[in-house]
């Protein structure tokens, strides 16, 4: 099995020097770390190129002619499906026979808010000493900045470079991989961006750089690729699985599915 590359990418906001990305590679038995995780901002006027991520992290851009590539961002790749509607069929003159959404319950079940991934994540995070997990909202938080840029580069990745996005795309043999990803669901206390990995994830990986600094676009840029290798591994050597979306849901494939490694 030839190796396979994997890069990790911490998608920042437009503006600023918040993007982060790391490049790890997987082959059976092996896990390495590629040039150095590094922060950087996008360029002006212009989406990124997949080649202009390996060169940013100072990893030669020929790798991805002779390697199959997966990429784990941490962004959505989606927005809930409610929302989606509510806002491309303003305005409403025809009348929209989709019921309203109304104030729940709980903050966690506004189907304008939420996906089905974040509410998953949201009950299967929800006990044990490292706390509860609500994920931010693309379409409430700020988070909608950074999705915005996934989604633009994910367009473009699968018109120039021809990848599949998950788990919307069904990819072919060799195709390049790219997927929603999430790092504080791997860290020791989930409300912590500080906190150090979990032991139960990190067992299975090099360990870091000693500069890197737990928290920052590069760590968790790292943290991607490391989730980008759970997926190229597909469970060999004792690498964990990645949870996907469960069989017979439809949502997931219009909403998007955060992947995480199964670690209980």
């Amino acid at each position: 099995m030839e190796p396979i590359l994997c890069i990790g990418w911490d998608v920042g906001g437009w503006m600023g020097h918040k993007q982060g990305v790391a490049v790890a590679e997987w082959s059976p038995g092996s896990v390495q770390y590629l040039g150095k995780p590094t922060s950087f901002r996008l360029p002006f006027d212009r989406l990124l190129t997949l080649p202009e991520m390996l060169e940013i992290s100072g990893v030669d851009a020929g790798r991805l002619e002779q390697q199959r590539t997966v990429i784990a961002a941490d962004a959505p790749l989606g927005f809930p499906a409610s929302f989606s509607a509510l806002v491309s069929a303003w305005p409403d003159r025809e009348g929209n026979s989709n019921p309203a959404v109304t104030r729940p319950g709980r903050e966690i079940d506004n189907a304008h808010a939420y996906r089905a991934t974040d509410r998953h994540i949201y009950h299967h995070f929800s006990q044990g000493s490292k706390g509860r997990k609500k994920p931010l909202s693309a379409s409430f938080d700020r988070l909608g900045n950074n999705a915005t840029v996934a989604l633009e580069h994910a367009r473009f990745w699968r018109q120039c470079h021809g990848i599949a996005v998950l788990p919307f795309d069904t990819p072919s043999a060799g195709q390049t991989i790219m997927f929603e990803a999430y790092p504080a669901l791997v860290k020791a206390r989930l409300n912590n961006k500080e906190a150090e990995l979990d032991p139960r994830f990190a067992r299975n990986f090099p360990k870091p750089r000693a500069e890197l600094t737990s928290g920052s676009d590069a760590h968790d840029a790292l943290i991607c690729s490391l989730f980008a290798v759970c997926q190229a591994a597909d469970g060999l050597g004792g690498i964990p699985n990645l949870v996907g979306p469960p069989q017979g849901h439809a949502a997931p494939h219009y909403e998007g599915w955060i992947y995480y490694p199964r670690l209980d």
